[in-house]
């Protein structure tokens, strides 16, 4: 399992990369853990990971990642997903969680109330994702994973998670 502790803040994320397949922003993480100076519990997980380092991060992963033999995110689906941050830099739009898909990939997820979305990029080139509030029947968003065609979708998720 290469995601081995998750703690959110209402603005941080805190990742520790504990495997074979940790990115450089990992080895610090866990450099710092292994540290028998290290005395303060928060200041293991002190290093806060941009959007883009996250994403970079899932490079470093590897077919099985997750011990059900997933295939790793490939270089397609982190260069997409960076496409897809940098036209959500500056809005009020921001993933709260960038993960490695099951599937193969890399999803980004919104999520605010009972309100979630999310945009998947896919090993193949493929962006695509769901919207629903609370128990409804989730929509497709579709794209041609064209910069209008994702632009397109972000403003979909958008007015979803404003409701």
């Amino acid at each position: 399992m290469a995601l081995a502790f998750l703690q959110e803040r209402p603005t941080e994320r805190y990742y520790l990369y504990h495997d074979h397949s940790m990115g450089p922003t990992g080895r610090v993480l866990h450099e710092k853990w292994s540290d028998p100076r290290a005395t303060e519990w928060l200041s293991v997980f002190s290093t806060k990971l941009s959007a883009l380092d996250q994403v970079r991060d899932l490079e470093w992963l590897e077919q099985g990642w997750d011990s059900y033999d997933a295939p790793a995110p490939s270089r397609t689906a982190t260069q997409n997903a960076s496409r897809v941050i940098a036209f959500i830099e500056g809005s009020d739009l921001a993933a709260l969680r960038i993960l490695p898909s099951a599937d193969g990939g890399v999803a980004l997820c919104f999520i605010r109330g009972d309100r979630y979305a999310d945009l998947e990029c896919s090993n193949d080139g493929e962006v695509f994702g769901v919207r629903y509030v609370g128990k409804e029947t989730p929509s497709l968003l579709s794209t041609d994973s064209s910069d209008d065609s994702i632009r397109a979708a972000l403003k979909v998720i958008q007015d979803h998670i404003r409701g």
